[in-house]
């Protein structure tokens, strides 16, 4: 999580996981033990420049937040929908999400003729800014559920993943800078979606202090929205039909920059979507931390 990134409901106004990485220790692969208060450029690269490139990470010290009280929530939907009206929701959830103060995080979630939309907030859903959104939300069509604002060790239990294994196949969309990155591919988005069950089209918010970040390897931050390509089956039957969707969808989105905690072998240039501007950087220490290239994976620097 942290050395890919590392994104979640509080990184718009906290920052991602891997900003608060203060000091590392790494078995680079000569042997040898590398710390990052002696070296720091082993910072640098641990805080976005992903796992099992130079060496083997032993110990990772944290600058730690105080966790808000509460956690203010409230999901959106719409349901029965065809392929154009899900457009238009989708460009409408764009706009309404790239107005969003930091301390409000929302995801859009189309799977089949449903598309839910999630608002959170270390603030009270009575808040003025998160009225305001349930209230383009409400414009736009969507149902509102009941709000909760519950205290946050509780809260968060509702986000947990399932317990057991799933048969799923989940690829990063892309980053995007708003609707417009996605409007020749909305088509074939909410066509497919709809006509394939199990498909789902995700996309969640960034932007605000991730883009106020320090100086580190994670090379996406100016992008305010990333995206999810994920299918669920359960019969094996459904497997490859899905994953041939979900490439599909890749494909057409033809997002440039993808996040590296969400791999996906079928990138033919995986090193530039991963890493952009920082890959000359990354290119470099590898050649220090591993130059027999002893620490490798099939997507490695």
């Amino acid at each position: 999580l942290t050395l890919g990134g590392g994104y979640g409901l509080f990184a718009r106004q906290l920052g991602l996981t891997c900003d608060h990485l203060i000091r590392v220790r790494m078995v680079d692969g000569k042997g040898q033990v590398i710390d990052s208060g002696d070296d720091p450029d082993l910072l640098w690269a641990c805080r976005g420049g992903g796992n099992g490139n130079f060496g083997v990470v032993t110990s990772m010290e944290f600058e730690t937040r105080p966790a808000p009280k509460t956690l203010g929530a409230q999901r959106f939907i719409a349901t029965g929908l065809k392929a154009p009206q899900a457009r238009q929701m989708m460009k409408d959830w764009f706009q309404m999400a790239g107005e969003l103060p930091d301390p409000i995080f929302s995801a859009f979630v189309f799977n089949g003729t449903q598309i839910s939309v999630l608002l959170t907030s270390s603030y009270a859903t009575s808040g003025r800014s998160f009225q305001k959104a349930a209230g383009i939300l409400a414009k736009a069509g969507f149902t509102p559920k009941l709000p909760t604002n519950s205290k946050i060790a509780k809260a968060l239990t509702r986000y947990y993943g399932e317990a057991d294994p799933l048969p799923f196949y989940n690829v990063s969309g892309g980053y995007y800078r708003g609707f417009e990155d996605l409007a020749e591919a909305a088509e074939i988005i909410t066509e497919r979606v709809i006509g394939t069950p199990g498909l789902i089209f995700q996309v969640n918010t960034l932007g605000g202090a991730i883009t106020r970040g320090p100086d580190s390897a994670y090379p996406h931050r100016e992008f305010p929205f990333m995206g999810e390509i994920q299918a669920y089956w359960q019969r094996p039957s459904q497997r490859d039909r899905l994953i041939g969707v979900v490439t599909e969808l890749r494909e057409k989105i033809g997002a440039k920059a993808h996040y590296r905690n969400y791999p996906d072998m079928t990138l033919s240039d995986y090193r530039t979507a991963y890493y952009g501007a920082s890959l000359p950087k990354l290119q470099e220490l590898k050649k220090r931390y591993d130059p027999d290239n002893v620490i490798r994976h099939a997507q490695s620097v």
